[in-house]
Formats: structure tokens, C-alpha cells, sequence
């Protein structure tokens, strides 16, 4: 289970992968910076999503997005407010 945290400044998250239980990797890159206009961007799901998603909110959240899967991105503004997008989940 991924932890994403804030304090009302710094949006941190963990770094351990895991798919069906199994820790997959203690590695795992999950906090993407200077992302468009967000200053940080905490995932948490299906890591093969990341990077899509990563591109589609660099280019402005434009149409609806493509990347289906378990994931949920937490987004921070450079004023300190927090964007949530995610796939829509069952």
C-alpha cells in the first residue's frame, strides 16, 4: 500500500512497489517534479500508468484521459493546493 503525505508544504511518497502482494521493488519512482503546473506529483496504483499519465498532465489535462488502470495522482500547485486525478475505478 502506497503512503503519500503532506504537511502543507512538502508532498512526499513512498518508494516500494507491489503487485498482487509481493513487493515487486523498493525503488520505485513515484514522485515526478516540475510536472506542467504543478510542482510535484505523487502516484499511487498500477505503476506502468505513471508515465502516460506524467505526459498527459504536462500537456494541460487536455481531452479525457486514455490511461485506464488502478491508479490515483496527487498533484501539488506551486500555491499549495492539491489536485487529485484518478482512472475511474469500479
Amino acid at each position: 500500500m502506497t503512503t503519500i503525505a503532506f504537511d502543507g508544504k512538502t508532498l512526499a511518497v513512498d518508494s516500494q512497489g507491489t503487485s498482487s502482494g509481493i513487493i515487486t521493488s523498493i525503488n520505485e519512482q513515484k514522485l515526478f517534479l516540475d510536472v506542467g503546473e504543478f510542482k510535484a506529483v505523487a502516484f499511487c496504483g498500477e505503476t506502468g500508468s505513471y508515465r502516460k499519465v506524467v505526459d498527459w498532465i504536462a500537456d494541460g489535462c487536455k481531452d479525457d484521459i486514455s490511461v485506464k488502470g488502478d491508479w490515483c495522482a496527487v498533484c501539488l500547485k506551486e500555491n499549495g493546493d492539491l489536485i487529485q486525478y484518478c482512472d475511474d475505478l469500479p
